[in-house]
This record gives structure tokens, C-alpha cells and sequence, in this order.
């Protein structure tokens, strides 16, 4: 299981999972799709239906998720996280927010023009209720 030569022989497929720590743990602490990836990953493959080993080559996964104290998420298996690099985007300062949806608003405002020049109180509207809903709901208040 590879890339399609006609992608070229050094191509490679990257699947990307958003939400990786979404799936819930079964009876015995796991989380299935995470424990298929990870022999994916250690064996380099895995066995068909019919007891064939597929082979894999070139393919890389790509994850994101939300820390495990949000509502719903899961700890992930150390046992996963051995083999992956981990990164924390942390969420963005109110100056960033402002900058990413005045720039979405902009866009979104070509379709509109009658309201093109309500865009910056749009976007202060938007980043204060988000601001407001972050301090009221804090991840201490989660089941």
C-alpha cells in the first residue's frame, strides 16, 4: 500500500486525523484507531482479512487534537505517543484573533457589500464574545 507511481516515485501520502484523542478507550484502556496507527507505524503494515500482510510505504500521519482536560477528549497511550513528535499550539492572544477573522470578515464581506463597512465591528463582536465564553467557561467546569 503506497502512493500511486503516477504521483511520482518519491511522493509520499500523508493522511492527516483531526481529533486524534477524540475516540473513546474500550474496555481494556485502548483506543483502536490510535493502536492501529501505532502498529502501522512499529510494524510497517498490517494483516488483511484474508491473513495477508499489507505492507506499508511512504505514508505518514499527521494529528491534531485538543488537550485531554477538554470536555470529551482522551489521554493518548504513551505507548502511541513514543513514535510521534508533539507540538503545542497554544490558543492565539486577543491581537491574533483580532488580525485572523478581521481578515475572514474582510473576505467574507466581498459577498456582502452593503455591509462592508460593519467588518471591524464584526470582528470585535466576534473576538469579545469569544474572549467573554472563554472566561466564563473554564475547563474546571467540564464533566
Amino acid at each position: 500500500l503506497e502512493p500511486s507511481d503516477s504521483l511520482g516515485a518519491q511522493s509520499w501520502l500523508v493522511v492527516f486525523c483531526d481529533e486524534i484523542n477524540l475516540p473513546e478507550e474500550d474496555l481494556y484502556g485502548t483506543q483502536r484507531v490510535i493502536m492501529f496507527m501505532r502498529q502501522l507505524v512499529e510494524q510497517g503494515g498490517f494483516w488483511r482479512n484474508d491473513n495477508l500482510w499489507v505492507k506499508i510505504n511512504r505514508i505518514q500521519f499527521v494529528g491534531a487534537c485538543n488537550p485531554p482536560s477538554d470536555a470529551g477528549r482522551v489521554k493518548m497511550s504513551h505507548r502511541f505517543l513514543r513514535h510521534v513528535p508533539l507540538l503545542l499550539v497554544d490558543f492565539p492572544e486577543q491581537d491574533s484573533l483580532l488580525q485572523i477573522y478581521r481578515t475572514f470578515n474582510g473576505g467574507m464581506m466581498k459577498l456582502f457589500p452593503n455591509l462592508k463597512g460593519e467588518t471591524e465591528a464584526m470582528t470585535e463582536a466576534m473576538v469579545e464574545m469569544y474572549s467573554e465564553n472563554q472566561r466564563r467557561f473554564t475547563p474546571s467546569m467540564q464533566p
